[in-house]
């Protein structure tokens, strides 16, 4: 019995890790065809986290170690001419490597021209396509594997400041919320007060008494109005916590998700850069 609900709750695991991992790895290769200066252009697309300038430099020192050839920027693309790369083809080709700021990720476009406007493709070229998806793969593992670390990192260092911004609020709202009921049970003290000394003034001719009985009265008036003036003030702020609280819990949400998707990423990218051949 006992085997049995190891089995079934790591099938859960296991079937809740692929259900993440499926909704939220960064990793998204895509075949495209887009205009590269007015050009239309097959490309493998793929999004990534992180600085453009950054991911250029990656890219171009990833090439200059894997092909043993420097990347040369023209009119915003970068460029190796009638070179031979053995990872995709054995076709004589341009290599070409369009990266540029996208929905606030760096949009990377991989091309292979192997003649005028001739470009790898899925339909004409299936299994050097999938090579060149399969390099670009590679180079995003060890991006990721570099990278991912230090994103974790810091929105790990951001979510605790979301997070203890989030708990100084809750705290605030607990403190306030206990003046207040205190302020309202002594408020319904002084309202008890009140009524009994109304009860005695209703019933006493001495007009010294009367005086007296008179003055504490207002004095519990006054103590009500003081403590209500405070229980609007705590009540104002703990509305604005609140508010706060609200916020918070977007941004929490999203920080959350990240980190995990990041770190079922890394996990998968460290798994390919050690297996990829």
């Amino acid at each position: 019995m006992n085997k049995m609900k190891t089995i079934l709750i790591s099938a859960f695991v296991l079937l809740t890790f692929c259900q993440i991992k499926a909704q939220n790895s960064l990793l998204n290769f895509k075949e495209e065809n887009i205009l590269i200066n007015g050009v239309s252009v097959n490309v493998g697309n793929t999004m990534l986290k992180g600085d453009l300038d950054a991911i250029n430099k990656s890219w171009k020192s990833f090439i200059k170690t894997h092909i043993k050839e420097k990347m040369r920027e023209e009119n915003g693309v970068l460029v190796i001419k009638e070179t031979v790369v053995n990872q995709i083809t054995d076709k004589r080709g341009d290599l070409l490597a369009y990266i540029y700021n996208k929905d606030n990720e760096i949009s990377l476009n991989v091309s292979y021209k192997l003649g005028y406007d001739v470009y790898l493709d899925s339909k004409l070229y299936p299994t050097e396509f999938n090579k060149l998806k399969e390099f670009i793969n590679y180079f995003v593992y060890n991006y990721y594997n570099d990278y991912l670390p230090k994103y974790i990192k810091e929105n790990n260092k951001n979510l605790k400041a979301l997070q203890k911004e989030n708990n100084s609020a809750e705290q605030i709202i607990k403190k306030k919320e206990k003046q207040n009921n205190k302020l309202n049970q002594n408020n319904t003290k002084y309202q008890k007060n009140i009524s009994k000394l109304d009860l005695k003034y209703s019933n006493i001719e001495d007009e010294n008494k009367k005086i007296a009985l008179n003055s504490s009265k207002l004095e519990k008036e006054k103590k009500i109005a003081e403590n209500e003036k405070s229980i609007t003030y705590n009540s104002g702020l703990i509305s604005t916590q609140q508010s706060i609280i609200t916020s918070l819990k977007p941004q929490v949400d999203t920080l959350t998700t990240d980190i995990n998707s990041a770190k079922l990423t890394l996990i998968e990218v460290r798994s390919k850069v050690k297996t990829f051949k």
